[in-house]
């Protein structure tokens, strides 16, 4: 940049500063900002208390006389937002650095934006993504000008967004960042520290990194005893947790001696009524479904869904979700008509609630789905997961993990419908997805090449069963033992095809491994 133009920005900026108290701290804050997409709330902000909507546009439009600042004119009637040429970024940061303030307006972008970017929610998706750029590069600057000890509150907000979405392998890198600054800023025994080795244990366990997960999960759980003792509602929660892994390695019966644990003492500090004592009697009707015990998990059910209509009414996500718990133990009681009555007022239910494309709603669907597939209602099936899948595309993306199972479950419809080739290519999508986004030894991955393997062995196609077999049977090994049944059906499955091939030796010797 020439300096002669350096120095005409210099010299408007000063005379901003001596006009507009309000102009020259927008100025000086977004400096730190994304330059394009600025919203107007972001500029509120950046001027701080004492000024008025109509001071801040006026102070924007007399940046926009100096050509500092552009409005994005939209067809809304709200205010605009903005853009900034990055030269006149350079330009402010530049000047703010000799005068020995970058610090001081640095740390406040980022400040602004833990203050205005949302939880992660679903709802708040759209907002996520317009302050997400801004929120980045105001972290960007947080090692060089000090305020490191600022960024944690931001990263694990971000974290949380892209947990939300499905992006587990960004959020473990802002999970390992939020973790590694609270060890060295707090502490490590910090309730925040714990609260960040909590969030990052979470990640792993949606990568299906379950057994680091666990170890992590204890650590946290002995943290939180020792430092706030057993009852504490942090240490019951982080009890719930690591039952939570544990039910998705399948190991339910140590799940429910946790789970069984958590719901006593959250009826004991909380109230038999209170959401979280409700929630852990779901949790554990889920593992009563889990291990078989249909009858004792649909009581339970029933139970909790009497419990959420009378705390926080029928129309509450919370009341609707029990509804289709109950719905799918009653697909496993095999009662396929009583489902289907109960999955269809829960679309209803979300429908007019949450409205049509939100993930609940999607679910629903989805659910009700496999239970006309169940039916034997396969076209109808097929029709329904065909909007499941696009929606979920439309709404959480083609990698998120949402959509990848709505893929996986069309294909197992067109492979009963005798649709071997569609299925086969819909499958193999399926299965390059689960490897890019979630690793080869991901559950999810391996149960897709089992799939897939018993898809080609039922049409002699039984060379390339045993190559996708012997890498599920060696992954199971691995990651879950010889005596899991996963891994038996797996060594199973791979004798069968020696025995298909002529391979008796090979066949035998498996068995006898088993």
């Amino acid at each position: 940049m020439p300096n002669s133009v350096m120095k005409t920005w210099i010299i408007s900026m000063k005379q901003i500063a001596q006009e507009s108290q309000c102009a020259a701290k927008i100025l000086n804050t977004i400096a730190y900002l994304d330059s394009q997409g600025l919203p107007f709330e972001v500029l509120s902000a950046a001027a701080g208390d004492g000024f008025k909507k109509h001071e801040i546009l006026q102070a924007a439009g007399r940046l926009g006389d100096y050509s500092f600042l552009q409005a994005q004119i939209t067809a809304e009637a709200e205010p605009p937002a903005y853009q900034e040429h990055r030269l006149v970024q350079l330009a402010t940061r530049q000047a703010l650095t000799k005068a020995k303030q970058n610090s001081e307006f640095s740390g406040n972008a980022i400040q602004i934006m833990e203050n205005l970017f949302p939880d992660g929610t679903h709802e708040t998706w759209s907002s996520c993504r317009v302050y997400l750029p801004h929120a980045l590069k105001s972290i960007s600057w947080k090692e060089a000008d000090g305020y490191e000890d600022l960024a944690p509150g931001l990263l694990s907000k971000i974290g949380r967004y892209y947990w939300e979405e499905g992006r587990s392998n960004d959020a473990e890198q802002l999970d390992l960042q939020v973790w590694d600054l609270y060890q060295r800023v707090l502490g490590e025994k910090h309730p925040d520290t714990i609260g960040a080795m909590a969030n990052l244990a979470s990640t792993w366990q949606q990568q299906g990194r379950s057994s680091e997960a666990e170890q992590l999960k204890l650590q946290v759980l002995d943290l939180y005893k020792s430092l706030l003792g057993e009852r504490h509602p942090d240490t019951i929660r982080a009890m719930a947790n690591l039952a939570s892994t544990l039910w998705h390695q399948g190991r339910s019966n140590d799940a429910e001696q946790l789970q069984l644990q958590v719901l006593d003492l959250y009826k004991s500090q909380l109230g038999e009524k209170h959401p979280d004592t409700i929630r852990a009697m779901a949790n554990l009707a889920s593992t009563w479904q889990q291990q078989g015990r249909s009858n004792d998990a649909e009581q339970l059910e029933s139970q909790v869904l009497d419990l959420y209509k009378g705390v926080l009414g029928e129309k509450h996500s919370d009341t609707i979700g029990a509804m289709a718990n109950l719905a799918s133990t009653w697909h496993q009681q095999g009662r396929p008509n009583d489902a289907e009555q109960l999955d269809l007022q829960v679309l209803d239910l979300y429908k007019r609630v949450l409205g049509r494309k939100h993930p609940s709603t999607i679910r629903a669907m989805e659910n009700l789905a496999l239970t006309w597939w169940h039916q034997g209602r396969s076209n109808e099936a097929e029709q329904l997961q065909i909007q499941v899948q696009d929606l979920y595309k439309s709404v959480l993306g083609e990698k998120h993990p949402s959509t990848i199972i709505a893929m996986a479950n069309l294909a197992s419809t067109l492979w009963h419908q005798g649709r071997s080739n569609d299925a086969e290519q819909l499958q193999l999508q399926v299965l390059d997805l689960y490897k890019s986004q979630l690793g080869e030894k991901h559950p999810d991955t391996i149960r897709t090449m089992a799939n897939l393997a018993v898809a080609y062995y039922n049409q002699q196609r039984y060379d390339e069963a045993e190559k996708l077999e012997v890498n599920v049977l060696y992954v199971r090994q691995e990651i879950l033992g010889d005596k899991h049944p996963d891994t038996i059906l797996a060594g199973e499955n791979l004798t069968a095809t020696y025995k298909e091939q002529g391979r008796y030796n090979e066949a035998k010797e498996l068995e006898l491994q088993s």
